[in-house]
């Protein structure tokens, strides 16, 4: 478009009594209209900052999620922890040979199954019992 017709209409804005008032409400409300645009994308774009567990056993329930089991299967693995008397609960998703003392060491063979089966869940790949790890 050809920059004299711009200037031409600008010409009869400023010699409007209402005209510059008119231009600066439309430029006023066009960059709020850019700003706000601008803020609602920086917030959307800015990653969620989750607060870190700030302790042993907040960790090792936020693993038991991540690892998507369900409350039996948690509570299972608390027994395990009280039982060994584990400081850090995590350890639990480090060391299969701490899951391997706890069946062989449980009396009751449906918690000896239900260990197991867990057991497989967390370590299926990195004790090569076939499935996928979670």
């Amino acid at each position: 478009m050809d920059p004299a017709i711009w200037l031409a209409l600008l010409a009869q804005v400023r010699a409007s009594p209402l005209g510059m008032s008119r231009l600066g409400a439309l430029a006023a409300g066009l960059s709020l209209g850019v700003l706000a645009i601008w803020w609602y994308s920086r917030i959307r774009d800015t990653p969620r900052k989750e607060h870190a567990p700030q302790s042993p056993q907040q960790l090792m329930h936020e693993l038991c999620r991540a690892h998507r089991l369900s409350a039996a299967q948690e509570r299972l693995l608390e027994w395990v922890v009280n039982d060994r008397q584990l400081t850090h609960p995590a350890m639990l998703f480090l060391d299969p040979l701490l899951l391997e003392r706890a069946i062989s060491r449980s009396d009751a063979p449906g918690v000896r199954k239900r260990l197991t089966d867990l057991r497989s869940k967390l370590f299926a790949g990195a004790l090569g019992l076939g499935g996928a790890p979670s």
